[in-house]
């Protein structure tokens, strides 16, 4: 009779215990849609900001422009570059969200094109010129590999994606630093791998930020009003692109050091070849951010 009560003890003691499991399993999924839902409102809100923030500049900035007379037209240049600037990261913020929206769906692919590689990092660079003289960042391109990279070596991959991930990580280098830092791209091509690394010497992460900094609608400063403004896109397209042009990145940071974002991308070798004919951009894709 003990025996058998001691079998029901045990039994009940088990349940308990698997209810006690389950209750905990459900209560950590509860938080995980509730941070979640919190992480979309965040998001839509910076979207919503960065979006029309913009724009309504650019409606401002052009009303004036039509408004400008005699000694006042002076001022239009100027007023104009501030347009293509803000024009520039509205560019910025919508590319990266069709990107998300494109890798979400499944319906992007790889379109090979056999190209330069040290003329496109000079051209990716070059398209932060505004930003880096405004900040007094420099930036050094630095062979990394024993074989020196020549200026008419070749790479075949997606290269507007490989773009879109270099501005990406080189944009948030640039936003994370301080006045008068420096910036290092470090590349290297050797049998058929392109390695890029981007190094910067700004506010660095902590341990904890860098588990998850490439969750969708992560950032690591989550407030709407940060001095460093961001919908949390980047870097989960980055890790999406990546994916697609079948490479890796390898992320190290040390808070109040800087951040160093290493990419390890193989040649393609499968697919259609789409090339123009010197294998470099296109004069309107130089300009764009």
């Amino acid at each position: 009779m003990n025996t058998s009560n001691s079998r029901s003890n045990n039994k009940v003691d088990q349940l308990e215990h698997e209810n006690a499991l389950l209750l905990k399993q459900i209560d950590e999924l509860n938080h995980k849609l509730m941070d979640s839902e919190t992480f979309k409102s965040h998001f839509i809100s910076n979207v919503s900001n960065e979006i029309m923030n913009p724009f309504a500049s650019i409606m401002g900035l052009s009303k004036a422009i039509m408004n400008l007379k005699g000694k006042e037209l002076e001022k239009a240049p100027e007023m104009a570059r501030l347009i293509f600037e803000e024009s520039k990261f509205l560019d910025f913020q919508l590319t990266n969200i069709f990107a998300a929206a494109h890798l979400e769906s499944g319906i992007i692919q790889p379109e090979l094109i056999k190209f330069k590689v040290r003329p496109f990092l000079d051209e990716v660079v070059a398209g932060f010129s505004y930003e880096l003289k405004k900040q007094a960042i420099e930036v050094k391109l630095i062979p990394a590999g024993e074989i020196a990279l020549s200026d008419t070596d070749y790479f075949k991959t997606d290269r507007d994606k490989l773009r879109l991930i270099l501005i990406n990580l080189l944009n948030n280098a640039i936003k994370f630093s301080g006045m008068g830092t420096k910036i290092e791209i470090e590349y290297a091509l050797d049998q058929g791998q392109l390695s890029l690394a981007i190094v910067d010497e700004g506010v660095g992460m902590s341990k904890e930020t860098l588990s998850r900094i490439f969750d969708r609608f992560e950032r690591g400063n989550k407030s709407i009003h940060s001095l460093n403004p961001g919908n949390g896109l980047g870097l989960a397209v980055v890790e999406g692109l990546l994916y697609l042009l079948e490479g890796e990145i390898k992320v190290s940071s040390t808070e109040g050091k800087g951040s160093r974002f290493q990419l390890i991308i193989p040649e393609m070798k499968d697919g259609p070849l789409h090339e123009n004919e010197d294998g470099l951009f296109d004069e309107s894709e130089a300009e764009t951010f």
